[in-house]
């Protein structure tokens, strides 16, 4: 996720906290999802934008990378 807030314009801040123009994304670890014996991480992302355009010019970039499978 890092990365990904990174290659989108993000400067990180500290304690899990990124911000571009206009945007600011919190990053929080959570537990692994488990099926069987397979563990998926996860996080929780709070996204906080000056107005629904810059949060939806931020979501247009970051859907891409969020939905790609993991590897």
């Amino acid at each position: 996720m890092r990365d990904y807030l990174l290659k989108v314009g993000g400067k990180e801040v500290g304690g899990g906290l990124f911000r571009g123009e206009g945007w600011e994304v919190e990053v929080r670890k959570m537990p692994p999802a488990r099926i069987g014996s397979l563990a998926i991480g996860r996080v929780w992302m709070t996204v906080r934008a000056r107005d629904k355009t810059t949060f939806d010019a931020l979501y247009a970039r970051l859907e891409p990378m969020l939905w790609r499978g993991g590897g």
